[in-house]
């Protein structure tokens, strides 16, 4: 009579476990990116005001999915795709872009996906 319930009790902890560490994970490797992307910018224009800008906050957050948003604050985040990326300058050449914000994206999906499996990894069943 009772075993469903119990397995079910185990199986809502269990997802709340997972979750929460998921969650967790989450705001650690942002954290982490945020700190790698003010670290890293190199020019004049990407240092002081545009790195104390960078910051993240939490996004959609409903029961099967939440999100870390990373940004750059007013009036700076235009310059973000500018130091990012490739761009032709007014006089007809070109400037080259640092890629600081996809190389730190590239090493957060990594971190947290080890964050992940690990949070999987320690969960108690």
């Amino acid at each position: 009579d009772r075993f469903p319930g119990i397995i079910m009790s185990q199986l809502n902890t269990y997802s709340r476990e997972i979750s929460d560490g998921v969650e967790q994970a989450a705001v650690v490797t942002m954290d982490e990116m945020v700190r790698r992307t003010k670290q890293r910018p190199t020019t004049k224009f990407s240092r002081g005001k545009y790195a104390r800008a960078i910051a993240h906050r939490a996004g959609e957050r409903t029961i099967m999915r939440r999100s870390q948003i990373w940004y750059v604050k007013k009036p700076h985040y235009s310059l973000t795709h500018l130091l990012n990326a490739d761009h032709k300058s007014r006089s007809g050449g070109i400037v080259r872009g640092d890629q600081h914000v996809t190389r730190a994206a590239e090493k957060a999906k990594e971190d947290f996906e080890l964050r992940v499996e690990e949070v999987i990894r320690n969960a108690s069943v």
